[in-house]
């Protein structure tokens, strides 16, 4: 019974020495990993940072300045500038174009206008030219009597 115990005793101390040495492997991965996990998250907030830099860097790139001229970089202020401009341009344009059919319609009434006037000139000549003859005609009738 003796040997019993103390083979009972002996592979209980085994066993907590392998549980110590279990423990202390386990406790040196966690830490490890811990670290390392640590190094990765830190290097993964870096390149956070550095990609909101490169979107920030870029999205100016693309918006342009706030005070936009004709001759700054392309850009989508730049695009919406020239935009508004040939908007306006085109509204003007719009403008012009009704004034000049209007006006072309006002032409052509002029211009019918102008034809009635010239068949009445006509008329006109033409009863004119009959009434000198007769005014010629009684002028030598009276001189003859």
């Amino acid at each position: 019974i003796d040997r019993g115990f103390e083979r009972v005793s002996q592979d209980l101390e085994d066993l907590r020495t392998s549980q110590k040495k279990f423990k202390e492997v386990v406790d040196a991965g966690f830490s490890s990993t811990r670290d390392l996990l640590g190094a990765e998250v830190a290097s993964v907030k870096l390149a956070i940072a550095e990609l909101e830099a490169r979107m920030t860097t870029l999205n100016d790139d693309i918006w342009g300045p706030d005070k936009v001229e004709d001759v700054s970089p392309p850009s989508l202020r730049r695009l919406d500038m020239q935009m508004r401009k040939v908007q306006s341009r085109l509204v003007d344009a719009l403008s012009d174009l009704t004034a000049l059919r209007r006006l072309e319609g006002d032409m052509k009434d002029m211009s019918k206008e102008q034809g009635s006037i010239r068949v009445s000139q006509q008329d006109l000549e033409v009863d004119q030219k009959i009434l000198r003859e007769r005014v010629e005609k009684i002028g030598r009738d009276v001189k003859h009597d």
